[in-house]
């Protein structure tokens, strides 16, 4: 589904997409490991989700545990958001 000028999914277009379970999902959105917006209580997948999922799957192929990716993600996020910050005190 396309809104606006992003590619968005739904859970089960992205169950499809990544080959990952629903529970999967959920999970490491609960672990905080990606952030999900929502559209009322159903939850809309991003470009970003996407690419969030493929760098955890990457990381878990690796053999990295689940305390070390989660700590990458968290870092991850908040070199996003002060990257976010920064841009919009250049602009």
């Amino acid at each position: 589904m396309k809104v606006g000028e992003k590619l968005t999914w739904t859970m089960g277009e992205f169950v499809e997409l990544t080959g990952l379970s629903e529970h999967t999902l959920r999970f490491y959105e609960k672990e905080g490991l990606f952030k999900v917006a929502r559209q009322g209580n159903k939850r809309v997948f991003s470009e970003e989700n996407k690419l969030w999922v493929e760098s955890i799957t990457h990381l878990k192929e690796t053999g990295m545990s689940l305390a070390d990716i989660k700590t990458f993600c968290v870092l991850g996020h908040a070199d996003a958001d002060l990257l976010r910050v920064l841009m919009e005190i250049d602009s």
